[in-house]
């Protein structure tokens, strides 16, 4: 048994090299379409963070916080529905919808041949209700459309309808519950 574990530990490190090189020829492959992604990405996230914190929240300073968050919910749903449409009509997955639906399958897979508890979680990871609450809380409505989507640019059915209403629905209220209590924490702090 000691000369099985001493040929174990002689070949790790030749096995983790040879992960690495296979993670680096990957990552060279695709750098152009991980670039896209990221730069896609960073662009769009600085935009709604924008959106999301200081011009919620000044809106909802400014004309208090019923009326504040009514308006920025009424200004979400077009704002989201251009941005998903201007998305469709360039049909270029800049997000790789389609990548990432084969990722979360790989994932489910993975998690239910290696954890003890993977019936739980590889269902989990292939259910679209955990897509749609992850990308609804840390995105928007626009970005949860197109994750469920799976990076399809087909015109779109009742159930997209359903998903970016239902999804504008629950990130409003997510949000002015979150920034009711942001904006009570810099009161508080900052006294104004």
């Amino acid at each position: 048994m000691s000369g099985q574990f001493l040929s174990c530990l002689k070949e790790a490190p030749q096995r983790l090299v040879a992960q690495a090189v296979n993670l680096s020829n990957w990552i060279y492959q695709f750098r152009t379409r991980i670039t896209k992604v990221l730069v896609f990405f960073a662009i769009y996230s600085l935009y709604s963070w924008v959106i999301n914190n200081p011009v919620w929240l000044y809106v909802v300073n400014h004309f208090g916080y019923v009326e504040g968050n009514l308006i920025m919910m009424a200004t979400a749903f077009p704002h989201n529905f251009f941005l998903l449409y201007v998305y469709n009509k360039y049909q270029k997955d800049l997000l790789e919808a389609k990548a990432i639906d084969k990722a979360k399958s790989r994932l489910a897979n993975w998690v239910g041949k290696y954890s003890k508890f993977s019936h739980g979680l590889s269902s989990l990871a292939e259910k679209d209700v955990f897509v749609f609450l992850f990308f609804s809380i840390a995105e928007d409505s626009f970005i949860t459309t197109i994750m469920l989507r799976k990076g399809s640019f087909e015109p779109f059915e009742k159930r997209d309808y359903q998903i970016f209403l239902a999804s504008t629905a629950f990130s409003c209220l997510y949000w002015a519950g979150r920034n009711l209590v942001l904006l009570i924490a810099l009161k508080y702090l900052f006294n104004f």
